[in-house]
């Protein structure tokens, strides 16, 4: 979604204003998006949680499945709005405005080529004496909320790689006949988490990280709706 982010200030964006979004049709080629581990639990009841490598970075990173090939998102229906019942991941809640990080420092940034950034209509950013509007501070507390949640998902993430519960994951979801292969995606694996340690197991349990990972467990069972989601375009 992002295309061109730069970072707000007062001199800059003093006209600038923002509008809100009447859909969601700007979501519609993203098939997967980041997530937190502090929405597992919420989207685990309606859209897959999986992980992925960076293919340049190789860094891993949790994400919430919204379709089964690039280039399309079966979690908007035909009328561009989010599925009732759907859990809208925190990353899209937060478009057109990004933290940008540049010299250890959080930048508050904004997409120009968002459809809903103009200088006429809409919430402005700064008021006349440059100081952020209440929307711009509502913006900066989500943002910041994010910001500090993709901090502990990193930490979940290391912490399930040192127990090396990780696994790779291939398998095929059927829609209407046609059948679509995941492939690159990484699981936590059952079989290597029911073999760590009991002191392990332990403490996965009173730090309330197990509650994470049976989230992620029971959200596999989610990809039969992107099955059935798939198979209604036909």
């Amino acid at each position: 979604m992002y295309q061109d982010v730069r970072p707000i200030d007062p001199t800059t964006d003093s006209t600038t204003t923002v509008q809100r979004y009447e859909n969601l049709l700007h979501t519609g080629q993203l098939h997967s998006c980041i997530l937190a581990t502090d929405e597992f639990e919420h989207a685990a009841k309606s859209i897959p949680i999986l992980f992925m490598r960076h293919p340049q970075t190789k860094a891993l990173a949790a994400i919430s499945l919204l379709g089964l090939q690039p280039g399309r998102n079966l979690c908007l229906d035909h009328d561009g709005n989010w599925r009732a019942g759907v859990y809208l991941p925190a990353y899209i809640r937060c478009y057109p405005f990004m933290f940008m990080e540049k010299e250890g420092k959080l930048l508050p940034s904004l997409d120009r080529q968002a459809s809903v950034v103009s200088t006429g209509k809409g919430e402005r950013l700064y008021d006349d004496q440059g100081n952020p509007t209440p929307y711009l501070q509502s913006i900066l507390g989500l943002l910041q909320e994010f910001h500090n949640a993709q901090v502990r998902t990193r930490q979940f993430i290391q912490h399930m790689e040192k127990l090396d519960v990780l696994e790779s994951m291939t398998m095929d979801v059927n829609a209407a006949g046609e059948k679509f292969r995941l492939a690159n995606f990484i699981r936590i694996s059952e079989q290597k988490l029911a073999k760590i340690p009991e002191q392990q197991q332990a403490y996965l349990i009173q730090s309330g990280l197990y509650r994470i990972i049976a989230a992620h467990l029971m959200s596999l069972n989610n990809l039969k709706h992107l099955g059935t989601w798939q198979a209604e375009l036909h």
